[in-house]
């Protein structure tokens, strides 16, 4: 029985000019079968999830997660065994090839819901080794544009009682975190049944490091029945070619707990973990997942319980981006954590801040700027390929009319965040797929960013917010699209979505 994953969760917003929701997200969810089944086969063939919305196709690299039980040999889709209900599969590529990997998936015309295609996956030596499986997706509901012109509504959430929405319930900031809206949004929604099932109960001496420079890293791990098959290490980064192994976990028994305290100066650390069989801590056979968490002076920085045959991450011992930080980045920081304070503590579970990552915000100003070319448009597209997540907005016209702030105004980060999270309470998903982002329990970096540009006598402005880990992430699993079952994933501790870290490192 084996696990692995892969994911890039994204939803997007528009501010003003458009609001547009969608979200991309990639999760591997391995069947339940015993490891004496999997031994019948020789091709490994893993179910694919994707989310896409109304009207648009996804490209689906089906194949990324799937491998040969030699571990060397390749695999090449050798055709659709089931066509979509609502939509259509496609191989993209020739089949004669052994580099055809993708599916194309386009849903009907206005259809939104599940659907599901099934594929074929062959040795590309041997056409009689081959396996079946199958690609899920979710085509979300598009929110249309209807930011056109100042006369046209400001704020698209039903208004409560029948009543106007004005102007000021968006512009005006104190408006955005109101206890009114929160008590309507504890009235409505209520404490989650979780109730803080996911807080931690491992204690820290944070005096157990001698010098006042070193920082206390904890791993903390839980294996499932397997435990024999994992192992780990924490190397020294001292060169870009040179790691100094610091410490090393391994021979595991049935349902080991491991806890190792080290001590370690500032600098670049790796940690590596290994499953010897594959499936990642993970025996959905038995109805038990381990996990490892890795601490920094007892804030938790990873946390994992998917990971396939081996996963690593970078751990930025003594970084600290802050003292960099612009006002509107701070201002971006603070609205969110404002937002995800309230959120979290109001259901019951520890609260999570998002740190600031500098690298995530340049990724965010690369895309901002080049979304600056599609500003005759009223859509706004995710950067393809991004396995962080995203929330994306868009405002043009003119700077002032009559003398007061419009649609091109630079507004302040507190709206465009409350667009994102306010606006959307009291929606369903994936409708409310910025609100499920921005507060997205498992988040634990954020970067931002924003370009501008003269556009028909007025401005163009694009945002971008990017997330590590990515949110929005097994929903799926979870049938988020019923009720408020989006709670459960939204406000847990750990979600399989990679990568933990930014490109900085976790810190």
């Amino acid at each position: 029985m084996r696990h692995s994953l892969r994911t890039a969760a994204e939803s997007v917003a528009t501010l003003s000019a458009i609001l547009l929701t969608y979200t991309i997200l990639l999760i591997v969810i391995v069947p339940a079968v015993s490891k004496a089944e999997e031994d019948d086969y020789k091709v490994m063939a893993l179910p694919d999830e994707a989310t896409t919305y109304t009207g648009h196709p996804i490209l689906v690299n089906v194949l990324k997660n799937d491998y040969h039980k030699d571990g060397k040999t390749a695999l090449v889709l050798t055709g659709i065994t089931s066509d979509g209900t609502h939509g259509k599969c496609t191989i993209v590529g020739d089949i004669v090839t052994t580099s055809v990997s993708s599916i194309s998936y386009k849903p009907d015309y206005g259809y939104s819901g599940y659907d599901k295609c099934g594929y074929k996956v062959c040795a590309a030596d041997d056409y009689n080794e081959c396996n079946f499986s199958t690609l899920s997706v979710v085509i979300a509901k598009q929110l249309e544009a209807e930011f056109n012109a100042v006369s046209m509504p400001t704020n698209d959430r039903p208004p409560i009682d029948g009543g106007e929405v004005t102007l000021a319930d968006v512009v005006d900031p104190e408006d955005l975190l109101s206890e009114e809206v929160w008590e309507e949004v504890e009235q409505s929604i209520g404490p989650a049944i979780i109730d803080g099932m996911w807080e931690s109960s491992i204690e820290f001496d944070l005096d157990f490091c001698s010098s006042d420079d070193e920082v206390l890293l904890t791993v903390e791990l839980q294996t499932d029945e397997y435990g024999g098959d994992v192992s780990w290490e924490l190397r020294k980064v001292i060169t870009s070619t040179t790691l100094q192994r610091i410490k090393k976990g391994g021979f595991y028994t049935r349902y080991s707990y491991d806890r190792v305290d080290v001590c370690v100066l500032p600098g670049m650390y790796t940690f590596i973990i290994f499953d010897e069989y594959g499936d990642g801590m993970c025996n959905h056979e038995a109805g038990m997942c381990g996990y490892y968490k890795l601490y920094l002076d007892g804030r938790e920085v990873v946390n994992v319980s998917f990971y396939g045959k081996s996963n690593n991450h970078q751990i930025n011992v003594g970084y600290d981006p802050t003292p960099a930080m612009t006002t509107r980045e701070s201002e971006y920081l603070l609205a969110h954590n404002e937002r995800r304070q309230k959120w979290h503590e109001m259901h019951n579970v520890q609260y999570v801040p998002l740190l600031w990552s500098p690298k995530l915000a340049e990724a965010s100003s690369k895309w901002a700027v080049a979304l600056l070319d599609a500003c005759n448009s009223d859509d706004i597209e995710h950067e393809q390929g991004v396995r962080e997540g995203e929330n994306l907005a868009k405002n043009k016209g003119y700077e002032f009319e009559n003398g007061s702030p419009s649609w091109g105004q630079l507004y302040p980060p507190e709206n465009i965040v409350g667009r994102w999270v306010d606006r959307e309470i009291g929606w369903n998903y994936p409708e409310n797929a910025h609100l499920t982002q921005a507060l997205w329990r498992a988040s634990k970096y954020l970067g931002c960013a924003e370009s501008e540009k003269d556009y028909n006598g007025g401005k163009c402005r694009v945002q971008v917010c990017r997330y590590a880990k990515a949110g929005n992430c097994d929903m799926t699993r979870y049938n988020a699209t019923v009720g408020e079952n989006w709670l459960v994933p939204m406000l847990s501790d750990s979600s399989p979505c990679e990568p933990s870290c930014p490109e900085e490192g976790c810190y």
